[in-house]
C-alpha cells in the first residue's frame, strides 16, 4: 500500500487507522538483565524496547529467563488510539494501516489507564476480558461513529480513546507527530516547543529503521482538522537550525537577573529540557536527548552551537542585559533577536533562518565554514 497524505485520510475517514503514542522515545531504561544481549551497557531507548517486544514471535525463544520465553508474541495489550479528530496519547509514535482482527483485544470508548504495571488492573479484573475477533469491526465502528459525533468538540473536551492491540513491527508504516496542544491534568492547555515532536519524529523514524531496516515516512498530524501533512526530507543545516532554535527558546525562558542556575546545567540537560520539558524528569529512565543517531560531526556541530548560546546569554546577562519581551520571556535586549543570528555590536537586519550569523567570531564556535 502506497502511504501518503490521502492515503490516512481515507484510512482515518473509515475508522481504520490506529496510532500507538511513544512517550519520550529517547528516554533509556534501565537494563534489568546484564546478560541480554543486543542492549547497551545503559540499557535501551524507550523507542528500541517497543520495537524489540513488538519483534517477538512464537517459538522463537526471547532472552527471558522465564519458562513461557518460547511463547511471546509481539508486543501484547498495547494502548492505541483510533485515529478520527481525536487527541493522541503522545507527540510522535507508530501509525497502523492495516489493522488484524485478530489481535485486537479490547476497545474502549475512553482511557481505561491500562498503561501502568505491566497491564496488571486489566489482567486481572474479570471485567476486562479479551473482546472475540468476531465483535472487533462492530466495536472499531461503533467507537468512530461516537468520534464522528464528537469532532468539532473543543480540544480540553475531546476525549482519548484506548484500543489494547498486540503489536507486530511490521504492522507499523509511517510515523506521526502532533504540535497540538496537550490538556494537562488541571484542564489547562499546554504546548511543546514546535520543533520537539518533530525532532522526536525523526529520532524514531532512525530508530526504526536501525531495527527493522525500513524507513517509515513522516507525517504531521492535528486532531483539530484530522488533517495529515507529509514531512519533507530534511537536511543537516535543517536538523541543526531547529535544534539551536529550540534550545535558545528554552533557555530564555529559564534565565534571569536572580535565577542563574540554568548555567550550571550540562548541555544534554539542556537539549533533553528543551525537547521534553517537564516529561524529561520522568523516573523510570535515563535523560538522554533525541539527537543520538545523527553523524558525529552533526552532534557536535549542535552541542558547540548549544555551548556558544550558553555563553552569549551568560555574558549578557552578567551585565544585566536582560529584560523580558512582550510575551513575559527573558531574552537579551537586543530587540528580541536571536544571540547566534544577530552580535550585539552589529546593527544590521538579522539573516534569514539556517544562514550564518553575522559576527564572525561566532561562525567556528557555531560550526559554519
Amino acid at each position: 500500500m502506497l502511504i501518503n497524505e490521502k492515503t490516512l485520510q481515507a484510512l482515518s475517514e473509515n475508522g481504520r487507522l490506529l496510532a500507538r503514542g511513544i512517550l519520550v522515545p529517547s528516554g533509556v531504561l534501565p537494563k534489568k538483565r546484564p546478560e541480554q544481549e543486543g542492549l547497551s551497557a545503559s540499557g535501551e531507548s524507550r523507542a528500541e524496547f517497543e520495537i524489540r517486544k513488538s519483534q517477538r514471535r512464537r517459538g522463537i525463544q526471547t532472552p527471558s529467563k522465564k519458562p513461557n520465553n518460547l511463547e511471546k508474541e509481539g508486543f501484547d495489550r498495547r494502548s492505541f488510539s483510533l485515529v478520527y479528530y481525536e487527541r493522541l496519547f503522545a507527540d510522535v509514535g507508530f501509525l497502523v494501516t492495516h489493522i488484524a482482527n485478530n489481535r485486537v483485544q479490547q476497545v474502549c470508548e475512553t482511557t481505561v489507564y491500562t498503561g501502568f504495571g505491566k497491564k496488571l488492573p486489566f489482567k486481572k479484573s474479570p471485567e476486562n476480558k479479551l473482546i472475540a475477533p468476531a465483535e472487533v469491526e462492530n466495536q472499531l465502528k461503533k467507537l468512530w461513529e461516537r468520534q464522528k459525533a464528537n469532532q468539532h468538540l473543543d480540544l480540553r473536551e475531546k476525549i482519548t480513546s484506548e484500543v489494547l492491540y498486540c503489536a507486530h513491527e511490521d504492522d507499523y508504516e509511517a510515523i506521526f507527530y502532533t504540535q497540538d496542544y496537550f490538556v494537562t491534568a488541571s484542564g489547562e492547555l499546554q504546548k511543546q516547543h514546535p520543533f520537539s515532536s518533530l525532532l522526536q519524529a525523526l529520532y524514531l523514524q532512525q530508530t526504526y529503521e536501525k531495527c527493522c531496516h525500513r524507513a517509515l515516512p513522516i507525517f504531521k498530524y492535528s486532531c483539530l482538522t484530522n488533517h495529515f501533512e507529509a514531512l519533507p526530507l530534511k537536511s543537516e543545516d535543517d536538523i541543526l537550525t531547529m535544534w539551536i532554535d529550540m534550545c535558545f527558546d528554552y533557555l530564555k525562558q529559564a534565565i534571569s537577573p536572580h535565577n542563574v542556575s540554568i548555567f550550571n546545567q550540562s548541555v544534554e540537560a539542556i537539549k533533553m529540557g528543551a525537547m521534553y520539558g517537564h516529561f524529561a524528569r520522568i523516573d523510570n529512565f535515563t535523560a538522554c536527548a533525541a539527537c543520538t543517531r545523527y553523524a558525529p560531526g552533526l552532534q557536535k556541530k549542535i552541542n558547540e552551537g548549544v555551548e556558544t548560546l550558553m555563553s552569549i546569554l551568560k555574558a549578557l546577562n552578567g551585565r544585566n542585559k536582560v529584560d523580558k519581551n512582550l510575551t513575559g520571556y527573558p531574552v537579551a535586549i537586543d530587540d528580541r533577536r536571536h544571540p547566534l543570528k544577530h552580535h550585539e555590536n552589529t546593527r544590521v537586519n538579522p539573516p534569514e533562518r539556517g544562514n550564518p550569523p553575522p559576527h564572525p567570531d561566532l561562525y567556528k564556535n557555531y560550526g559554519w565554514s
